[in-house]
């Protein structure tokens, strides 16, 4: 669950109950510029930024990968669907308990060289400050460009695509 907090405590507030109503191990707070590399983001335009903007909490419910639509990341979702529904009494059921690890900000790491990107960690793996995430290599097999986590942190993205070129964006970290 990703969730965009605007420094406004009442609806700061009610967007991490929503967060962590659905249930997941995991939520991500990125209050504007607190991702290095993108020191803009979040910027305006999206439903769930601009829902809170009007007070409403909202948050980004992200599972499974490479755009793939895998059963069992659906279920897990509909899960925390209907958690929310039941925390919010719409529903019968039991609610569960609130214990979501959060992460606070993070890294972006994107490709500068154009290559193959060879990957050494998975979504969800916790990083250790100066873990080896992965690199890039040229036609030649040469080394072209290593990524290294900066702090502790954890993956909660990466493009697991072979080619890429420059401007891609290969990893996503949220910091502990």
């Amino acid at each position: 669950i990703e969730i965009l907090p605007l420094g406004k405590d009442d609806i700061d507030e009610r967007t991490r109950w929503l967060a962590q109503a659905f249930g997941f191990d995991l939520i991500w707070e990125v209050p504007y510029g607190s991702i290095v590399e993108m020191p803009t983001y979040p910027g305006r335009g999206s439903a769930v930024g601009e829902a809170a903007h009007l007070g409403i909490p909202g948050v980004f419910c992200e599972v499974g990968g490479e755009g793939k639509i895998e059963e069992d990341m659906v279920n897990l979702t509909l899960q925390g669907i209907k958690n929310v529904m039941v925390h919010l009494d719409m529903i019968a059921g039991t609610k569960t308990p609130f214990d979501a690890t959060v992460l606070v900000g993070g890294h972006v790491f994107f490709a500068h060289k154009a290559g193959l990107h060879i990957s050494s960690v998975k979504a969800g793996d916790h990083l250790a400050a100066g873990q080896e995430l992965g690199h890039v290599i040229n036609l030649a097999g040469d080394v072209v460009q290593r990524f290294v986590a900066s702090e502790p942190g954890v993956l909660l993205n990466i493009v697991t695509l072979g080619v890429v070129n420059p401007g891609d964006m290969l990893y996503v970290i949220g910091n502990l």
